[in-house]
């Protein structure tokens, strides 16, 4: 499994639709699932665009599993809670 976080902490770095793509296609070539930790995909700085895993393609879709949660962006570290998805396949 490749582990993915996006946006990174503690970079803060955006991986673009490209820089996405480029690591699903290493991970699909090699037969490896990738899980997307996005919890803090709303913590954006300046013109940062967050793209989701998932979204790029259908295939992509189904090679990965995106957490996310409150917790980041609405201070609720407290909460203990967070979901993951699992998005269908669909175009």
């Amino acid at each position: 499994m490749f582990l993915l976080c996006n946006p990174h902490n503690p970079t803060g770095n955006v991986f673009s639709a490209a820089d996405l793509s480029c690591i699903a296609d290493i991970c699909s070539t090699n037969n490896v699932p990738i899980c997307s930790d996005d919890i803090h995909n709303e913590l954006l700085l300046g013109n940062a665009c967050y793209t989701p895993l998932p979204s790029l393609s259908p295939s992509i879709s189904e090679q990965s599993i995106t957490l996310v949660g409150p917790t980041k962006t609405f201070n609720l570290s407290g909460l203990g809670g967070g979901f993951a998805m699992k998005y269908p396949a669909s175009g």
